[in-house]
Order: C-alpha cells, then sequence, then structure tokens
C-alpha cells in the first residue's frame, strides 16, 4: 500500500533528483507541441506582414507628426478627436508557450497608459499568468520503508506588475517595454521584463507579439499573442 503526498508548484529539481523529469516525450505531447509551434508561426508570420504593410502604407517618415500616431490625434473635419483624452485603460488575453520545455501559457492584464505626447505613454499594468505543465504520480520504493507514492502538479500561476514605455514610431504601430516584478501565489517572487511590438487595429483593438522574462524562474520565459482592446 502507498503513502501517498500531494505537491504543488514547480520545484523541478526536486523531481529530478528523486527519479527525474515526467515525460515529455510522450506522442500526445508532441503532437500539442507541434500544434502550438504552428500556431505561432502563423501568429509571427501574420504579424510580420502587417507591420510591413502598415509601415508602407504609413505617410511621412515616422520620426514626423504624420497623423494619429499616438493617442492625440489632430482634430478630424468635424473639429473633434478621434479618440479621448490622454489616459487610456487597455485589456488584453494573451496566450502563449513558453520556450525552454513548451507548456501552454494563458494571461490576462490590464494597463494604465498616460500619454505624454502624440507617441510617447507611460504604463502601469497588473496580470495574471497561468503555465500549464504536467500532473501525474510517482511511486518509490524502499528495502526498509513503505512505498511512498508523490502526486505532483507543477503548473505555475504569476501576478506580473510592470511600469513601462510605449511609443509609436509610425502611424498604428508601437513598441512597448516594461519591467517590474512577478508574484507566484506559492510565495515566491522574480524580476520580470517583457518587449511588446504590435498594431493598433482601428480605435479600439490591438494585437501584438510579447516576450516575456522572469530572472528566477527562466523555464517560465514565455513567447505569446497580445489580444488587446481598449476599455476607455
Amino acid at each position: 500500500m502507498f503513502t501517498e503526498f500531494q505537491y504543488n508548484g514547480f520545484c523541478r529539481k526536486n523531481l529530478m533528483s528523486y527519479g527525474g523529469k515526467p515525460g515529455y516525450s510522450s506522442p500526445m505531447y508532441k503532437s500539442k507541441y507541434i500544434k502550438m509551434k504552428r500556431f505561432f508561426y502563423l501568429a509571427v508570420l501574420t504579424l510580420i506582414t502587417q507591420l510591413t504593410q502598415l509601415h508602407a502604407q504609413t505617410p511621412g517618415s515616422p520620426g514626423k507628426d504624420s497623423g494619429t500616431a499616438g493617442r492625440i490625434p489632430a482634430p478630424n473635419s468635424a473639429g473633434k478627436s478621434d479618440q479621448r483624452g490622454p489616459w487610456q485603460l487597455n485589456g488584453s488575453l494573451n496566450p502563449g508557450i513558453t520556450l525552454r520545455e513548451p507548456r501552454f501559457v494563458i494571461g490576462a492584464d490590464l494597463q494604465l497608459e498616460r500619454y505624454v505626447s502624440s507617441d510617447l505613454a507611460l504604463t502601469l499594468s497588473a496580470g495574471y499568468t497561468h503555465i500549464t505543465n504536467k500532473t501525474g504520480t510517482i511511486n518509490y520504493t524502499f528495502p526498509d520503508a513503505a512505498p511512498v507514492s508523490i502526486k505532483y502538479n507543477t503548473d505555475r500561476n504569476m501576478i506580473p506588475l510592470k511600469l513601462g514605455i510605449k511609443v509609436f514610431p509610425a502611424e498604428k504601430i508601437y513598441l512597448h517595454g516594461a519591467g517590474g516584478i512577478a508574484i507566484d501565489i506559492n510565495g515566491n517572487s522574480s524580476f520580470v521584463w517583457s518587449a511588446t511590438a504590435g498594431i493598433k487595429l482601428g480605435s479600439r483593438y490591438d494585437l501584438g507579439l510579447k516576450y516575456e522574462n522572469y530572472t528566477d524562474f527562466s523555464w517560465s520565459n514565455q513567447l505569446s499573442v497580445r489580444l488587446g482592446y481598449r476599455i476607455f
């Protein structure tokens, strides 16, 4: 009869010292990994194509004030601006994969933006990121003791809090860099930074590609698609 222990949180070194990491080489896992790779290659290709098309259609040089580059555009023919004042609140859904041992990632965040010019904003964001991983049971037998069964769940749940800068090098094209702290709900924390490139789709939607790096949880470094929506 096995004695059972519950194991929550990620502790790869401990699992390896007790008998190696779980089997990531299963056919089902490989199939999911291949599908995720194809999805993100397609997303990257689509984003690059959109950025190229928008850049080609942008009048004037990126360094000039050639339109509604950022948050405070010139008035339209009716004498009204197409967007509101210098404050903006955005929400986003961020599906992705980790880069070291690919696992599915799903995240969401709220981002407050304060525009100091038509093409420059300061940002404050708070979010939630769930990194799915393997769950299962490892059984151990000992010569002079009862067998032990350890149940593990290596999912990671993070709360990133970041400050950043967002710039518009061309109309509707933005670059965003941010850094801060990521709090693991199990009690650990890490410095986190991210870099995003994206495009604005109309007045409310945007699409971007984001890289996020956790200095103390390098296995969690991830690439994700940002699906953004302007709340106000």
